[in-house]
């Protein structure tokens, strides 16, 4: 049980630290939770930029009232972030679905639509946990936080401009 409530909690307490160093809104678009960090020190072995929400929280350096606080702001939050994730995935699952079998518009819309709904409470969740937890930090781990976000936008920019840049234009291409 103490295994299980540990996951738990490590579960939402990454969900929190994604959510403040993790710009959703520009990585989330169609690509789930997969390949969320972008911003760390040293490359995967794909050559990836990474960051693990683990890795935020101990540069944080939390003092031990603080992981008390953090911990209570999450077990509160618990039930419902799993709740809404399974929804979440469910959903997203059912539209890739729907897209590999030739869905016609009106159904992929829909199952979009729906996904995007969970998407959406995911986000609400993510700024009310946001705003609990950062009541708890110091302005040193506020401005950590803030430059780990920054440097995850300036590398998820450059990944996408790389991703971008694969593509020929179309008025160059032979016929």
């Amino acid at each position: 049980m103490n295994v299980r409530k540990g996951l738990v909690i490590g579960s939402v307490a990454g969900c929190l630290v994604l959510s403040m160093v993790w710009v959703a809104p520009r990585m989330a678009v169609q690509a789930g939770v997969a390949g969320a960090f972008a911003a760390g020190k040293e490359g995967d072995e794909k050559g990836r930029m990474s960051l693990r929400p683990g890795e935020v929280l101990k540069e944080l350096n939390l003092s031990a009232e603080q992981k008390s606080q953090l911990k209570e702001i999450l077990t509160a939050e618990r039930d419902q972030v799993r709740a809404t994730m399974r929804d979440l995935v469910a959903a997203r699952m059912e539209l890739r679905g729907a897209i590999q079998k030739g869905a016609d518009e009106k159904t992929v819309r829909e199952k979009a639509r729906v996904a995007a709904g969970f998407d959406s409470d995911m986000a609400v969740i993510r700024a009310l946990l946001w705003s609990k937890a950062n009541k708890i930090l110091t302005s040193d781990q506020k401005r950590t936080i803030e430059n780990r976000r920054a440097e995850a936008e300036a590398a998820w920019q450059e990944r996408l401009d790389h991703f971008m840049n694969r593509f020929p234009d179309f008025d160059q291409l032979e016929e």
